[in-house]
């Protein structure tokens, strides 16, 4: 624009000069074509100056632009260069000088210099031929050794403007999350580890201790004896402690999912009577006490709140030095449920206040008790918990303690005493055709004695395999079965028999309470499942429970 606004004026200048040269204007021109040269010479200085004043101005913006520029670049956190096109550093903030150590002098500096070795032939090929939009990820050199993700900009007059984004602490960071992240899945491999060896170790636990409560229910001579009452309160130990140990062992699991219509009442006086070696070795009375309220029907987590009880009960007769104990059931009505309260008080020694918190802890007894394993009031903890409800203790006003299990309940409509009520009663399996399916001799021929007791027709079978085999034979409306055999387990036997539409009721019994066998063999197609021994109340009272699924003893079908 400047060069038109020149080029005018020349040929203004020409113009009022004329064709020939000065020497001929000026002995040839009058007064008045020296005045009009005059004024044009004034006009086009004035212009030119004007030029001259509007250059200045644009250079001053220009420069102020510039220092702006460079100023907020100051700024910015990640260090920035301009390169020129033989990528030399022309220009810097004060963060890339600090980062790459870049001189004040400029024109000289390579960039990829300032990078260690083995980045720099990437460097020259990322810069002179990739997109804009393409990041490179490179170390400095020196002794930090940072780490720099760079991305580019084409900028004026063929330079480049770099930004090198400090990504040191985030790659730090991911390290240590992927680090972590190792670990977690370690910690959880070690942890399947744990569970599978504890499932084996309760299942080689849980069979003898299974085998020698068996042969006290089949011997009822053994069962009135001294030694037999010596026995039974030491198996009811190891099993409560099997029971104990599948929720220690899975702390975050859900160990107990299933929910039973039960008599809160009779549950509670069968587990006194079932410790009544004990409490009689201890020299102590038991007296149940259950409010009108609680005389119905609730819909809960059986194997939870028997466990709770037991413990509770447990703790008070080995470790409350007391004489008297008492168990007392009441509730409090909500909306549509009822808030449970099952106390447990004694008039033994108490427990200090210093220990009353710290006896909840794994594996922490109370002062000056040393028998024990110290689990029981931290599963009882978790398992309320998972009720969502709690277990607090209390002093006993005149002595001693009291621990109250709070839980909530689904109300059955039906009074538990009903005739109308909708489950069976069942006191016996007569006819009804019944497979059990164990790898362990002495299990199966227990199992066929209390089942024979019952009235069923008993057919025994050695492992899954052999059970197949015995169900083309014979029809059968009832199968039980261990989960851990050899050959065919429970869960491929349950699998089999409802791929081959078999009808009648799958129940798996089974030693291994650790793992989540019983849930796997539900999965696979049993209709419900009981921890072994396999005892003839047990039985009957998970039948009783679960009425549909032995309607009028139907049979099932053969596999023909």
């Amino acid at each position: 624009m400047i060069d038109d606004k020149l080029e005018q004026l020349r040929s203004r200048a020409e113009a009022a000069l004329g064709e020939g040269d000065i020497i001929q204007f000026m002995e040839n021109a009058s007064a008045s074509d020296y005045k009009a040269a005059l004024t044009e010479m004034a006009i086009y200085q004035a212009e030119l100056l004007a030029q001259h004043e509007d250059l200045e101005e644009a250079n001053q913006r220009v420069t102020q632009s510039a220092s702006k520029l460079s100023q907020l670049l100051d700024l910015m956190e990640d260090p920035y260069v301009i390169l020129d096109h033989h990528l030399r550093v022309i220009d810097a903030n004060r963060a890339a000088e600090r980062a790459l150590n870049l001189k004040q002098a400029r024109g000289f500096d390579n960039y990829a210099d300032f990078f260690a070795a083995n980045a720099r032939a990437l460097i020259k090929a990322w810069l002179a031929e990739s997109p804009d939009d393409q990041t490179i990820d490179v170390s400095a050199k020196g002794p930090e050794k940072g780490r720099y993700m760079l991305k580019k900009h084409a900028f004026q007059d063929d330079t480049v403007l770099v930004i090198a984004r400090d990504i040191t602490e985030l790659q730090t960071q991911t390290t240590l999350a992927e680090q972590l992240k190792h670990s977690l899945l370690r910690i959880e491999e070690l942890q399947n580890e744990r569970e599978t060896a504890f499932a084996f170790l309760a299942h080689e636990m849980r069979t003898p201790a299974s085998t020698i409560a068996m042969l006290l229910e089949t011997d009822s001579n053994l069962r009135q004896t001294d030694t037999g009452h010596l026995i039974e309160t030491n198996i009811h130990q190891v099993l409560s402690l099997m029971d104990d140990l599948k929720v220690v062992i899975r702390p975050d699991a859900e160990v107990f999912k299933e929910q039973s219509t039960v008599d809160l009442a009779v549950v509670v006086r069968d587990i006194v009577a079932s410790h009544a070696s004990l409490f009689n070795k201890q020299g102590i009375s038991v007296h149940v006490d259950v409010s009108e309220r609680l005389k119905r029907s609730l819909k809960t987590n059986l194997q939870s709140v028997k466990q709770v009880v037991t413990n509770l009960v447990k703790n008070a007769a080995l470790h409350s030095g007391g004489t008297e104990l008492w168990v007392s059931l009441d509730s409090l009505p909500l909306k549509d449920r009822l808030s449970v309260l099952v106390k447990v008080s004694d008039n033994g020694k108490g427990v200090p206040d210093s220990d009353k918190a710290r006896i909840f802890l794994p594996f922490e007894r109370g002062e000056g008790t040393t028998e024990g394993t110290g689990i029981g009031l931290d599963v009882c903890k978790r398992l309320a918990k998972q009720m969502h409800g709690n277990v607090t203790l209390k002093d006993r006003q005149g002595g001693g303690s009291e621990f109250t299990f709070s839980f909530y309940a689904e109300v059955e409509q039906v009074p538990a005493d009903s005739e109308q009520s909708s489950g069976k009663d069942i006191q016996s399996l007569d006819g009804l055709s019944v497979l059990f399916v164990d790898d362990d001799v002495m299990i199966r021929k227990l199992s066929a004695t209390i089942l024979s007791r019952l009235g069923a027709q008993v057919v025994v079978a050695s492992d899954g395999e052999d059970a197949l085999k015995q169900l083309k034979r014979h029809e059968f409306g009832l199968v039980i079965t261990d989960i851990m055999m050899p050959n065919l387990d429970g869960i491929g036997l349950t699998r089999a028999l409802r791929a081959r539409h078999f009808e009648g009721t799958i129940l798996g019994c089974s030693a291994a309470t650790v793992g989540d066998e019983l849930d796997n063999i539900l999965a696979a197609g049993a209709d419900a499942v009981m921890p072994k021994p396999l005892t003839s109340k047990g039985l009957l009272t998970v039948l009783s429970n679960y009425p549909e699924l032995l309607p009028e003893f139907e049979v099932g079908t053969n596999l023909r």
